[in-house]
């Protein structure tokens, strides 16, 4: 695994660096995972067998059509129960709510929500506030689970190994993603571009805005850095730290990879990117996702 220290001592070999993310950028993973491993383990362990087809709808709503596309799993959990509570749908009428606010502090302290950070909870919180979070980690768990017991590969983004093999030639890349690490090595070596990547940032490493930063500073000209992603969170990685974004728009990844590789690239190399496309592809990305994107970097930290 991979920590700010290790990104902090990280010798660039070229002058370039382009942060990449994984699920929905790099592999076709997003509507499989959040379809076939997330929404039974949140009915099953959450007891939303009543309300299970509203749950899925607003799980997948949360998760890939919306400016939430691509938060951390645990910031999901809390936006889903916010807004389950918010409709007050009559089957569940006497649902008991998960008490999340510990997560939420942990948020607030920019502490990593990992399984990990919040098993030691548990010498914090009371008792009765930790049967919550244990219940939360028992979801993540049976999320790993069957992500990694999927009965085949996540598909490959056509488009996207030749254009990052193209890049390595180029310009260091690290993998920067909300996923956790385990998954993310499978997903890399499975095709034989872990190799590839200087570095694979995950979950546990921590927000992509500070990996990003760890990356940059004192390391690169703000104006030969790249991130490239599929959800808000890349893009507020970038803004925040004063570097170019490409968006790999949903519903259209594979023509956004081509549109990269074809003119994009060419166009970061020579200085021109910011200028003559990004403003563009943010607005075509904000349509995508049904969002305005602004300066609001809170909830993507």
């Amino acid at each position: 695994m991979v920590t700010i220290n290790d990104i902090k001592k990280f010798k660039p070999k070229f002058d370039y660096l382009i942060g990449i993310d994984s699920d929905g950028t790099v592999f076709d993973s997003m509507n499989i995972k959040h379809s076939q491993c997330f929404i039974d383990p949140l009915i099953n362990i959450y007891n939303l067998s009543k309300v299970s087809v509203q749950s899925e709808q607003m799980w997948k709503e949360i998760n890939l059509y919306s400016i939430n596309r691509g938060v951390n799993r645990f910031e999901a959990l809390i936006i889903f129960f916010e807004k389950l509570k918010f409709l007050n749908f009559e089957a569940i009428s006497d649902y008991s709510y998960p008490n999340l606010k510990p997560i939420k502090h942990l948020r607030d302290l920019n502490i990593p929500l990992t399984d990990k950070n919040l098993k030691k909870l548990r010498e914090k919180i009371d008792e009765d506030e930790y049967s919550d979070i244990n219940k939360a980690i028992s979801w993540s768990l049976a999320v790993n689970e069957k992500v990694m017991n999927l009965a085949k590969d996540m598909p490959l983004i056509s488009g996207a190994s030749q254009t990052i093999n193209y890049l390595s030639k180029h310009a260091d890349i690290i993998v920067v993603s909300n996923t956790p690490f385990t998954a993310l090595c499978k997903d890399w070596s499975n095709y034989n571009m872990k190799d590839v990547a200087s570095m694979i940032c995950s979950q546990e490493t921590g927000s992509k805005i500070d990996i990003i930063e760890a990356a940059t500073k004192e390391k690169y000209d703000k104006g030969k850095v790249l991130m490239i992603g599929d959800s808000p969170s890349d893009f507020y990685a970038a803004k925040k730290n004063d570097i170019s974004f490409f968006p790999i728009i949903p519903g259209k990844e594979e023509i956004s990879w081509r549109f990269l590789h074809s003119k994009a690239l060419s166009s970061f190399f020579s200085f021109e990117y910011k200028h003559s496309y990004e403003k563009k592809k943010i607005m075509e990305f904000e349509s995508a996702i049904n969002a305005k994107l602004n300066n609001n970097f809170f909830k993507f930290q």
